[in-house]
Formats: structure tokens, C-alpha cells, sequence
């Protein structure tokens, strides 16, 4: 019973490697067929190749160059909002990938949106805390809380006025080193869209035409989904009052 048990247990672990790696050639073959397509100008249907190989589950560094190419493909068809989005959600996965920011720096312009980095003191803030992923942020922080808890243990073993100083500076060095963790964590969790109409996007209460403007977002900003219909989409806006917007005017950030 224990061979035959073991010999299951076997061909199940198998059955399953073999299925990954099909998975894998699939996703490899897609991602080629899309930049072949792209080379020879079919930017439709190289958006579908790189789309079906995202769909099925490619690794995080793969998945920043699908959706890279994704936003180059758009933007070479004239898509520039699309772009945006595509841009936008490959920099969340690659904080501090030059040639994306580059790139949707480029389509921003292009599209008459704000700048991404707009260069002023609190956009420069945003992006040194925003600039890690989830598990390097994570790092960080754990590295500053074990310094200031081995710095804690030998100022109780030890005493004195320096080492009680310098457990104040690494506390505080380990409160600023978790607020780029929980804002890692913030952007991984929301369910975050990008609006990517060139004159902002009306939010208006109720999911039909005409209904009440509560307030435009803007283009580029980003807002939180709480909801869809058929053509719409529930998003809490920038000023947090909840409405709805009309679905070709936002961008899934979360791919």
C-alpha cells in the first residue's frame, strides 16, 4: 500500500512539472509570436500574443516586460492612454526601471498629460519612498527593526548616555524604513485604476448619461475601484468622494 501510495504521490509531482513547464513553452512561444508581430507592424495582434502569455500566470520579471511591450505596442499604434496604463503598471512592478520611466515619461508628454516625476520636492519624496518593491521594502524594514532591537539589547546590558542615543536614532531610522513597506503593500493591495482620458474623467453619481458631476479626476490620477457595471466602473476619487466613470476612461493598474 506504500509503494503504491509513494508511486501516485510520484506520478502526481510528474504530472504537475510537466504541466508547468508546457505552461512555460506556451508563455515563451507567446511572448516571440507578440514580438514578431510588433516587427512586422501588427501591433493588434501582438497586443493579443503578449496578453495571452500575461493571462497565464508569467513571473513577475516576465510579466514587467509583457506589459512593458504591451505599452509599446499601444503607443506605436497611437493608443497614447493605453500606454499610459501599460507604462504605469510595468513601473509598479520595476520602481526603478529607467527605461519605463523613460517611456512613460515619453507617452505622458505625448498625451498632454502632467509629467510623472514632476521634479518638486514632494514628487522627489514620493518616488525614493515608492521606489521598492513589496520584498525589498520588506527587507528593509525587518534590517532596520533588528538593528534597533540589537541596539536596545546592548543599551540595557551596557548603559550610557551614547548608546541610549543611538536607540533613539535607529527607533526613528526603523519608523521611516516600514512607511515604504506599508506603501508597497498599499499599491499591491488597491485595486487600483489610472485615468487616462487627455481632459480628465467626469465622476458622476449614478452609472448613466447625464447624471450629477461630482468632481472630474484628472488625467493621469489614480483611484481606487469599488465597483463595475456593464461600461462603468465605481472608483473612490481623488478627493475620496465614491462615484462612477465610464469604463473607457480608466486603466486597470493591477495586471
Amino acid at each position: 500500500m506504500s509503494r503504491l501510495l509513494h508511486f501516485v504521490v510520484a506520478c502526481l509531482a510528474l504530472a504537475a512539472c510537466c504541466g508547468a513547464s508546457l505552461r512555460a513553452q506556451g508563455e515563451r512561444a507567446d511572448f516571440e509570436a507578440g514580438v514578431a508581430a510588433y516587427r512586422a507592424g501588427d501591433f493588434a495582434r501582438a497586443k493579443a500574443h503578449w496578453l495571452a502569455a500575461l493571462d497565464a500566470g508569467a513571473p513577475a520579471v516576465e510579466r514587467k516586460a509583457l506589459l512593458q511591450n504591451l505599452g509599446n505596442a499601444a503607443a506605436r499604434a497611437g493608443e497614447l492612454g493605453p500606454a499610459i496604463g501599460w507604462y504605469t503598471a510595468a513601473l509598479r512592478l520595476a520602481p526603478r526601471d529607467a527605461d519605463v520611466l523613460a517611456n512613460l515619461e515619453f507617452a505622458r508628454r505625448e498625451a498632454g498629460f502632467e509629467p510623472y516625476d514632476k521634479g518638486d520636492l514632494a514628487a522627489t519624496l514620493t518616488r525614493i519612498v515608492d521606489a521598492w518593491t513589496v520584498a525589498e521594502a520588506s527587507w528593509i524594514a525587518l534590517g532596520a527593526i533588528a538593528l534597533f532591537g540589537a541596539v536596545l539589547l546592548f543599551e540595557a546590558l551596557r548603559g550610557g548616555v551614547g548608546w541610549r542615543r543611538l536607540a533613539i536614532l535607529c527607533g526613528a531610522g526603523a519608523l521611516v524604513a516600514i512607511v515604504p513597506w506599508v506603501r508597497a503593500l498599499e499599491r499591491e493591495r488597491a485595486d487600483a485604476w489610472l485615468v487616462i482620458e487627455k481632459a480628465g474623467a467626469p465622476l458622476v453619481s449614478e452609472p448613466r448619461a447625464g447624471a450629477t458631476t461630482l468632481e472630474t479626476l484628472a488625467a493621469g490620477s489614480a483611484v481606487r475601484r469599488l465597483d463595475a457595471l456593464p461600461g462603468w466602473v465605481r472608483v473612490s476619487g481623488v478627493e475620496n468622494a465614491s462615484g462612477w466613470v465610464r469604463a473607457e476612461s480608466v486603466f486597470q493598474l493591477v495586471r
